[in-house]
Protein backbone atom coordinates (compact mmCIF):
# COMPACT_ATOMS: atom_id res chain seq x y z
CA UNK A 1 0.00 0.00 0.00
CA UNK A 2 1.35 3.28 -1.09
CA UNK A 3 1.15 5.77 1.57
CA UNK A 4 1.21 9.05 -0.54
CA UNK A 5 -2.39 8.75 -1.56
CA UNK A 6 -3.03 11.55 0.64
CA UNK A 7 -1.36 13.80 -1.77
CA UNK A 8 -4.04 12.32 -4.19
CA UNK A 9 -6.53 15.53 -4.63
CA UNK A 10 -10.42 14.09 -3.83
CA UNK A 11 -13.18 15.53 -2.26
CA UNK A 12 -12.88 12.73 0.61
CA UNK A 13 -11.51 9.67 1.22
CA UNK A 14 -12.31 6.41 2.28
CA UNK A 15 -10.69 3.25 4.31
CA UNK A 16 -11.30 -0.27 3.29
CA UNK A 17 -13.81 -1.89 6.28
CA UNK A 18 -13.48 -5.51 5.03
CA UNK A 19 -11.00 -8.07 4.49
CA UNK A 20 -11.56 -7.56 0.38
CA UNK A 21 -13.43 -5.52 -1.16
CA UNK A 22 -14.65 -6.05 -4.28
CA UNK A 23 -14.05 -3.09 -7.45
CA UNK A 24 -16.75 -3.10 -10.48
CA UNK A 25 -16.46 -1.24 -13.29
CA UNK A 26 -19.82 -0.20 -13.23
CA UNK A 27 -21.76 1.04 -9.94
CA UNK A 28 -24.15 -2.12 -9.64
CA UNK A 29 -23.12 -5.64 -8.50
CA UNK A 30 -23.61 -7.37 -11.79
CA UNK A 31 -20.53 -5.34 -13.04
CA UNK A 32 -17.56 -7.03 -14.53
CA UNK A 33 -14.85 -7.59 -11.51
CA UNK A 34 -11.70 -5.55 -12.38
CA UNK A 35 -9.60 -5.20 -8.90
CA UNK A 36 -10.24 -6.65 -5.01
CA UNK A 37 -8.93 -4.14 -2.03
CA UNK A 38 -7.72 -5.14 1.11
CA UNK A 39 -9.06 -4.52 4.61
CA UNK A 40 -7.24 -0.95 5.89
CA UNK A 41 -6.20 0.73 2.74
CA UNK A 42 -6.99 3.82 2.12
CA UNK A 43 -8.29 5.25 -1.39
CA UNK A 44 -9.31 8.72 -2.20
CA UNK A 45 -13.40 8.73 -3.12
CA UNK A 46 -14.14 11.00 -6.24
CA UNK A 47 -18.05 10.45 -6.73
CA UNK A 48 -21.04 8.36 -5.20
CA UNK A 49 -23.45 6.48 -7.12
CA UNK A 50 -25.90 3.78 -6.73
CA UNK A 51 -24.72 2.91 -3.16
CA UNK A 52 -21.16 2.92 -4.40
CA UNK A 53 -18.28 5.26 -4.31
CA UNK A 54 -15.81 5.49 -7.44
CA UNK A 55 -12.40 5.17 -6.15
CA UNK A 56 -8.35 4.88 -7.45
CA UNK A 57 -6.45 2.23 -5.70
CA UNK A 58 -3.06 2.50 -5.10
CA UNK A 59 -2.27 0.31 -8.34
CA UNK A 60 -3.80 3.26 -10.40
CA UNK A 61 -7.23 0.75 -11.10
CA UNK A 62 -10.32 3.15 -11.13
CA UNK A 63 -13.58 1.74 -10.26
CA UNK A 64 -16.49 1.24 -8.41
CA UNK A 65 -16.67 0.06 -4.41
CA UNK A 66 -19.88 -0.80 -2.79
CA UNK A 67 -20.41 1.99 0.08
CA UNK A 68 -20.93 -0.69 2.97
CA UNK A 69 -16.81 -1.63 2.21
CA UNK A 70 -15.84 1.85 3.08
CA UNK A 71 -15.63 4.21 6.21
CA UNK A 72 -15.49 7.64 4.30
CA UNK A 73 -13.67 10.49 5.94
CA UNK A 74 -11.68 13.23 5.30
CA UNK A 75 -7.68 13.89 4.85
CA UNK A 76 -6.77 14.76 8.14
CA UNK A 77 -8.57 11.15 9.64
CA UNK A 78 -7.25 9.30 6.59
CA UNK A 79 -3.19 10.40 7.30
CA UNK A 80 -4.19 9.74 11.27
CA UNK A 81 -4.73 6.70 10.15
CA UNK A 82 -1.67 6.37 8.13
CA UNK A 83 0.37 7.22 10.57
CA UNK A 84 -1.41 5.00 13.77
CA UNK A 85 1.17 2.22 14.75
CA UNK A 86 -0.21 -0.64 12.46
CA UNK A 87 -0.33 -4.48 12.09
CA UNK A 88 0.33 -5.94 9.12
CA UNK A 89 -1.86 -9.91 8.73
CA UNK A 90 0.97 -12.10 7.23
CA UNK A 91 -0.53 -15.02 7.80
CA UNK A 92 -2.62 -17.07 5.23
CA UNK A 93 -5.88 -16.13 6.97
CA UNK A 94 -6.72 -14.82 10.95
CA UNK A 95 -9.68 -13.54 12.76
CA UNK A 96 -10.42 -10.58 14.56
CA UNK A 97 -11.93 -11.41 18.71
CA UNK A 98 -13.95 -9.09 20.61
CA UNK A 99 -12.48 -10.05 23.89
CA UNK A 100 -8.67 -11.32 24.31
CA UNK A 101 -7.75 -14.74 23.78
CA UNK A 102 -10.23 -15.40 20.68
CA UNK A 103 -13.05 -14.78 23.14
CA UNK A 104 -16.19 -13.30 22.53
CA UNK A 105 -17.56 -12.75 18.94
CA UNK A 106 -15.68 -12.82 15.60
CA UNK A 107 -15.64 -9.07 14.71
CA UNK A 108 -14.15 -10.00 10.86
CA UNK A 109 -11.59 -12.26 9.25
CA UNK A 110 -8.06 -11.28 7.81
CA UNK A 111 -6.25 -11.96 4.93
CA UNK A 112 -2.39 -11.47 4.19
CA UNK A 113 -1.57 -8.08 3.87
CA UNK A 114 -4.99 -6.59 5.70
CA UNK A 115 -4.12 -3.81 7.49
CA UNK A 116 -4.84 -2.73 11.15
CA UNK A 117 -4.74 0.05 13.77
CA UNK A 118 -2.36 -1.37 16.64
CA UNK A 119 -3.46 -0.47 19.68
CA UNK A 120 -1.32 -2.74 21.98
CA UNK A 121 0.49 -5.45 21.95
CA UNK A 122 1.64 -8.57 24.25
CA UNK A 123 3.52 -11.81 23.57
CA UNK A 124 0.52 -13.47 22.48
CA UNK A 125 -1.84 -11.36 20.85
CA UNK A 126 -2.10 -7.61 19.83
CA UNK A 127 -5.77 -5.46 20.27
CA UNK A 128 -6.17 -3.63 17.54
CA UNK A 129 -9.09 -1.50 15.70
CA UNK A 130 -10.64 -1.61 12.24
CA UNK A 131 -11.32 1.68 9.84
CA UNK A 132 -15.02 1.50 11.43
CA UNK A 133 -13.68 1.97 14.61
CA UNK A 134 -14.62 -1.71 15.74
CA UNK A 135 -11.57 -2.97 18.19
CA UNK A 136 -10.73 -6.53 19.09
CA UNK A 137 -7.72 -9.32 19.49
CA UNK A 138 -5.60 -11.22 17.22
Amino acid sequence: MLDNWINEPAPSYGIVNISVANMRQLPVHQSELVNQVLLGTVLPVYEEQNDFYYIRNWDGYFGWLNKYALTITDRKSAEKWQQAPRLVVSGNYGLISEGPNKSGEIISDLVPGAVLKKLSQNDYEARVELPCGDTGYV
